[in-house]
């Protein structure tokens, strides 16, 4: 796939042969979403490193313009598959966001996280490559691999905060690992969320967590507990805010649901416990009083619950009444029927 950053335009190519291996190493760079990337995040990607990879870019691309116009076939690229590393950071997620939105913002083609593409591209995290490195390869099975590293800043590890200051802390809590974000009611990650805090809680002063909506509130609530108490566990946080806002009865249950929640947060990667985790949300639903049942905090848990037990059972496919009845309450409590674009509202079905 090929996107023209002018005339805004996807196609793919077909080689036979070599050609065609060459160009699935280039297909994302050429799509576009990795120059962007390049530009857009100099605190990943050093200027030097851009220059040569531009350069790279320019001889490979030199090098297809010269196959003979024969060898050649194209057509209109009608969806392109994203493939997510499991329990990526905010670095990967905010990439992934930028694919997305080049993408769709340019072509006609739809950006997809489950189901089958005439294109996939997978960003994978790799210990080993070098600090700020990355790779682009051929993906087993077709399409393209985009391997680099997940960090905060090396020199703020290394040396601190300038002035020896306070570190002010903005994470990602809202757009990391699924496309719509929000799009499937709460997505709670408090393992990944206190591996992070860990890093840099010695050096921290507080901080300000990046929101787009009000389905990651649980993670706000952890993010908050850190930077009231360093020290805090993040599945404590989990547990003292199901036991306030929905029962004391419910909060182990809700530990263990969220739990599962986030070892199922890729929507190409959800697992059989999603059935475990509804028949736990289920059984909590039947005990809550009026008042706690139907307020938007319960609703988006027992929404992803529900979401995640079907797409399970379903293998992925946007399919069924209980899906379709989801995902329009999930836009209802977000108050997003007339958002304007698909990553800002929940996956609307017919």
């Amino acid at each position: 796939m090929i996107r023209d950053m002018n005339g805004g335009y996807c196609i793919t190519w077909s080689f036979p042969g070599a050609m065609k291996r060459r160009l699935t190493s280039l297909t994302a760079i050429l799509s576009g979403t990795y120059g962007q990337m390049l530009v857009s995040e100099p605190a990943i990607w050093k200027d030097n490193k851009m220059k040569a990879d531009k350069l790279r870019i320019l001889h490979a691309l030199a090098a297809l313009l010269l196959a003979p116009p024969a060898a050649l076939h194209a057509e209109a690229t009608k969806s392109v598959r994203l493939v997510l590393p499991a329990g990526q950071g905010p670095v990967v997620g905010n990439v992934a966001r930028v694919f997305a939105r080049q993408i769709q913002d340019r072509c006609e083609a739809k950006v997809i996280t489950t189901g089958d593409a005439p294109l996939t591209v997978e960003l994978a995290i790799a210990p080993g490559i070098g600090a700020e490195g990355f790779r682009i390869e051929d993906r087993p099975g077709g399409g393209v691999r985009i391997v680099g590293i997940d960090f905060f800043p090396k020199y703020l590890l290394e040396t601190g905060v300038p002035g020896r200051l306070g570190l002010l802390n903005f994470p990602e809590i809202s757009m990391f690992g699924m496309n719509p974000w929000g799009g499937y009611g709460a997505n709670p990650a408090p393992a990944h969320f206190e591996k992070l805090w860990g890093r840099i809680k010695h050096m921290a002063a507080g901080g300000a967590p990046y929101s787009e909506g009000v389905y990651e509130d649980l993670n706000k609530a952890i993010y908050a507990q850190f930077y009231w108490d360093p020290g805090r566990k993040a599945e404590e946080t989990v547990r003292e805010y199901a036991a306030f806002e929905f029962s004391p009865d419910v909060a182990a249950n809700i530990v263990e649901v969220v739990r599962i929640f986030e070892r199922n947060h890729h929507r190409n990667a959800i697992g059989a416990d999603a059935v475990k985790a509804f028949e736990l949300i289920a059984r909590a639903d039947a005990t809550l009083r009026p008042a706690a049942r139907s307020a938007w905090r319960w609703r988006i848990v027992y929404l992803r619950a529900l979401i995640d037990k079907e797409l399970f059972e379903r293998k992925g496919k946007l399919e069924g009444e209980p899906l379709k009845s989801a995902f329009g309450e999930l836009t209802r409590i977000y108050h997003a029927e007339n958002a304007h674009s698909m990553p800002i509202k929940p996956p609307q079905m017919k």
